[in-house]
């Protein structure tokens, strides 16, 4: 017997659709850079006809300013589903190591977000701003549970900086990001 074959309706099929385009920008984008990235570059690589593009956006720069945000939150929804519920410290371990698979599976992230700054700067802060209420929700928790009570804002500030230095990446000309095991010397209570 043959598998039903359910049949989408409009609000899932457009909501389908706008993904195809957001999917198609991420890849146009990674490949030639926002300057490059045109109307029919991402509609071509969709699958839509540019008219269909028009439904679900104004226009170009709507697109652009609405994918580095679309991806980090992607890019936030894919470390949390592979975190668990560790401690704080070791949670952290887990997220830096779940960036780092998301960078391997969407590697067009790190041009988008490089550039977004200059081609997309509403995006580029709405990105930037959602990414800071998030550490921001995490800090919160780790206080709340007394992992991190001994330390003033400053201490910890400080702290992060070193720890996200130890994470650095370079990237000549988009080459392949490897996760290196940096030195990392928590202070959290295990």
């Amino acid at each position: 017997m043959a598998a039903k074959v359910t049949k989408l309706n409009r609000v899932e099929r457009n909501a389908w659709t706008k993904q195809k385009i957001f999917d198609a920008a991420t890849k146009v984008v990674g490949k030639y850079g926002y300057a490059e990235a045109s109307v029919a570059r991402i509609t071509e690589e969709a699958g839509v006809a540019q008219g269909t593009f028009y439904n679900h956006f104004e226009n170009r720069q709507e697109l652009l300013d609405q994918l580095l945000p679309k991806i980090g939150i992607d890019m936030v929804q894919f470390i949390r589903a592979r975190t668990g519920t560790a401690h704080a410290a070791r949670q952290e371990i887990e997220r830096f190591g779940a960036f780092f698979d998301f960078i391997r599976e969407v590697p067009e992230f790190l041009r988008i977000l490089n550039e977004a700054e200059f081609f997309a700067p509403k995006g580029y802060q709405k990105h930037l701003d959602n990414i800071s209420t998030a550490y921001v929700r995490i800090l919160r928790r780790a206080r709340l549970s007394g992992a991190i009570d001994d330390y003033s804002d400053e201490e910890f500030e400080a702290y992060l900086l070193e720890v996200l230095s130890d994470f650095q990446i370079t990237i000549p000309e988009m080459g392949t990001i490897r996760a290196m095991k940096p030195k990392m010397r928590f202070w959290w209570r295990i």
